[in-house]
């Protein structure tokens, strides 16, 4: 997504020349303008933003939505300069010197990308419809416009949908067809979302096993071999454990500083290897080895390291820091875990939240019926290592039916490290999967192939439809 870092000074300029009249939408031709997307400066200005803003011009008849797109599938709405107008027959923009720009034209001028709110202080706000990835395109109010006609817009074969969230999300869904090897990604910044078959993107050889996500890279993994992405279409980092366990199931868990990550290989009756290792700038560097008596299965990564519970012999949770040692090990088993801590249900049914270390527990008041339990995502299977916690709050559920050997319908329940829980969400579906998103505002569900946010702010929920192609599941999230 493109960004234009400017000072409080250009962003006032640029709002300044939004005005406060009405946006010019008269059209030049006498019929009357259908563009209900259109914005303009009301006036010019000496200032502006030293961006570039560019792309391809979109418009849509049924919202009367006009958006600059780019290839990988981004729309924005624009603020167009000074003395644009609205034309409606043909459909199109005006600029001040008389050049028609329709549809499939290519744009360019000086500007930026700025919030879509403040791109029309003082003006009607666009209509919700236009709104993609909550930042339009603004040009500066003087701003002179070279145009290419008839360009068109020659989209990403990878894109297949778009969406609106209400505001760019730091966060992404990867999807997996594990057998046909392709990719979907779910893009809550840019809004859309791209699928990759084995030809678009360095695919692995195997029926992909699992993915995960953290520090800007993708790890997908199949027949105990490690893929590295960063972008999934680039050419990856390809490792494997050392050593490989041929019957052992293999989990890559990035740890929170996005430069780290832990490979952990379990399997019944035999030791569990656990690896950490460095995969900054795509060099990899083994930094520790390992192993656990036991079979024990990665939950999550605190800043202290490595979780991991077991149910041999008992319930147990154990922390395990970057020199490999074990530093802390607890009753119970680990439901979730984040940079800062982890809840842990106790083999009395109860649920605590530690800090960092699993240390300093605290007891956690169910705020509804039902029993604790794994919420199930975003990595699907269960089995896998779920990535569905921000730096001190846990998303958990209140089961209707537990210890049906996966997460069944109920409530999600996110709890904060001094122990307070509230209810977000009724979950309906045992393939549910709740995530947070990085900047920790939002909590993202996906039933099925339906997915929804929910704002932490305020507990509104925005439904934004079914996002996963078919026959993919949810893996990842980050």
């Amino acid at each position: 997504m493109r960004r234009s870092w400017i000072s409080a000074g250009l962003t006032a300029l640029v709002v300044a020349g939004c005005g406060t009249e009405e946006p010019a939408s008269s059209p030049v031709d006498g019929s009357p303008s259908q563009i209900e997307g259109f914005r303009a400066h009301a006036s010019g200005s000496d200032g502006g933003m030293d961006a570039i803003v560019s792309g391809t011009v979109e418009i849509d008849q049924d919202t009367g939505c006009i958006w600059l797109s780019d290839p990988d599938g981004t729309r924005y709405p624009v603020v167009w300069p000074a003395g644009t107008v609205a034309q409606s027959d043909p459909i199109g923009v005006v600029l001040s010197d008389g050049e028609l720009v329709q549809d499939g034209d290519n744009v360019a001028g000086g500007g930026g990308y700025i919030d879509v709110d403040g791109a029309t202080s003082g003006q009607e706000p666009f209509p919700d419809a236009c709104v993609q990835v909550g930042e339009a395109a603004v040009f500066n109010a003087d701003s002179s416009i070279t145009v290419e006609h008839g360009v068109g817009l020659e989209v990403e074969e990878t894109l297949v949908a778009r969406f609106s969230p209400p505001e760019p999300i730091g966060f992404e869904l990867v999807a997996v067809d594990s057998d046909s090897r392709s990719v979907a990604v779910v893009d809550f910044v840019t809004g859309t979302v791209h699928r990759y078959e084995p030809g678009r993107y360095p695919a692995p050889a195997d029926a992909i096993d699992g993915a995960s996500g953290g520090g800007g890279f993708t790890h997908l993994w199949a027949s105990g071999t490690v893929y590295t992405y960063w972008p999934l279409d680039s050419e990856p980092l390809v490792y494997q454990p050392d050593p490989l366990r041929d019957d052992a199931t293999l989990r890559v868990l990035p740890a929170p500083d996005g430069d780290h990550t832990w490979l952990v290989q379990s399997e019944q009756g035999e030791p569990t290897l656990i690896e950490l290792v460095n995969v900054v700038e795509l060099q990899l560097s083994r930094l520790m080895s390992t192993h656990l008596e036991g079979r024990w299965v990665p939950v999550g990564t605190t800043v202290e390291g490595l979780i991991l519970t077991s149910d041999e012999p008992r319930a147990r949770t154990s922390l395990v820091a970057a020199d490999g040692t074990v530093v802390t090990e607890v009753d119970g088993t680990a439901l979730s875990a984040g940079w800062n801590g982890a809840s842990i249900l106790r083999p009395d049914g109860s649920l605590f939240v530690t800090d960092a270390g699993l240390e300093n527990p605290t007891h956690v008041e169910k705020p509804a019926d039902g029993e604790w339990a794994s919420v199930g995502g975003p990595v699907v299977p269960t089995s896998s290592p779920p990535v569905r916690t921000g730096a001190e709050n846990y998303l958990v559920m209140l089961a209707n039916e537990p210890g049906q050997g996966k997460p069944s319908a109920g409530i999600l329940v996110m709890v904060d490290s001094a122990g307070s829980a509230s209810v977000l969400d009724e979950l309906s579906s045992g393939s549910s999967v709740a995530a947070w998103s990085r900047g920790g505002d939002w909590v993202i569900t996906v039933e099925d192939s339906s997915v929804a946010l929910i704002s932490v702010a305020d507990g509104s929920t925005t439904q934004l439809g079914d996002l996963v192609p078919d026959s993919h599941a949810v893996l990842t999230a980050g």
